[in-house]
């Protein structure tokens, strides 16, 4: 029997329809080839994906998204899953449950089993069509997202949705105007305030906020570094302009760019690393101190990387041979540079506050 022919989930009328009787449908279920997702409602057992993880992790949360979306009418794909289904950047693991907004009116939010209801105030959910799917606006599911996912998710979403020109702040206030008793609003406006589309990308919007709940400034992103005489340098992920420190969020998919027709991916990688110890060196030979971490360390260890930062910081030079160049400024590092700055206090006391309410 060709199981694709069903939708996902189906219900035994529809696996009727196809010619799969009652008994074989049993069979079906007894041999684990046929999983019960609801009463009344099955799916075919997903067979081995094949892809990069993220990929497998993206069909597998559509997937389930599909079957609460059969579970649940009236509701329409919010938050992070709509993120997905605009393509947007964020993290989700495979286990991350399914969010849906009710369209109609509705006293509370609540979680059933892997899906999250998130409740309604409105009587008109802004909603379009994304591959044929109805789900809620990017500006909205930008604001809804900002609102429910940690600070740095938030900032990386953000900043990747303007540097591909996708939505404008304006866009995204106007959503969070009309939300302004919401729960996470305040964490929200604290994402607007420190987005910055010239990171270049998810990892590093994501490190530079997460450092930045830890205590360390914001630095100046995607700065070019030239020596006295103009030379260039290098362009590093991040400077903090009063210390003459620069950052750097390695992340693995860099060193596979570039790749020359007549290197293999490992002589790619080892070149690639090659010139990243290079620039790094030269960089450091104008005065200038560097941090860099992966993504492992940012996202489990990020104490450690903000002390090695502190501690670059503390022994930063009072003068160094290298300029700063961005948006047609030029200055001699280090120098003062007034960067946004969110008090991490603040919204604590906000959120508790909240919940006393």
């Amino acid at each position: 029997m060709d199981l694709s022919r069903l939708p996902v989930p189906f219900s035994p009328s529809q696996a009727r329809a196809v010619g799969l009787t009652r008994a074989q449908l049993l069979d079906l279920l007894q041999r684990g080839e046929v999983d019960r997702v609801a009463h009344g409602q099955y799916r075919a057992r997903p067979s081995p994906l094949e892809g990069t993880p993220w990929d497998v992790t993206v069909h597998r949360h559509l997937d389930r998204l599909r079957v609460a979306l059969r579970r649940f009418p009236g509701h329409v794909p919010s938050h992070s899953s709509a993120a997905v289904i605009h393509g947007l950047e964020l993290m989700i693991s495979p286990d991350s449950p399914v969010e849906l907004t009710c369209l109609q009116r509705e006293p509370r939010s609540r979680r059933e089993g892997d899906v999250i209801l998130h409740h309604c105030d409105e009587n008109d959910v802004p909603v379009a069509e994304v591959h044929g799917m109805p789900v809620t606006t990017l500006a909205r599911t930008v604001a809804d997202t900002l609102r429910t996912r940690g600070l740095p998710h938030g900032t990386a979403l953000l900043d990747a949705a303007r540097r591909q020109g996708l939505l404008t702040l304006d866009e995204v206030l106007a959503v969070l105007d009309g939300q302004r008793r919401w729960r996470g609003r305040p964490r929200a406006m604290a994402a607007v305030t420190l987005s910055d589309p010239r990171r270049e990308t998810w990892l590093e919007s994501f490190s530079f906020v997460r450092l930045h709940e830890l205590g360390v400034p914001l630095p100046l992103a995607q700065p070019t570094i030239t020596d006295l005489g103009g030379q260039f340098v290098g362009r590093p992920d991040g400077l903090l302009c009063e210390k003459g420190v620069f950052l750097e969020a390695d992340g693995s998919g860099k060193y596979f760019l570039d790749g020359r027709p007549d290197e293999s991916v490992e002589e790619t990688v080892r070149r690639k690393l090659e010139e990243e110890r290079i620039r790094h060196a030269r960089l450091e030979s104008l005065g200038l101190r560097g941090v860099r971490w992966t993504p492992d360390e940012i996202l489990r260890q990020a104490d450690l990387v903000a002390g090695r930062v502190w501690a670059a910081m503390r022994d930063g030079p009072d003068v160094t041979m290298a300029r700063a160049e961005w948006e047609q400024h030029r200055r001699r590092i280090p120098f003062a540079l007034d960067t946004p700055s969110v008090n991490m206090e603040t919204l604590k006391v906000r959120r508790r506050r909240r919940r006393a309410a």
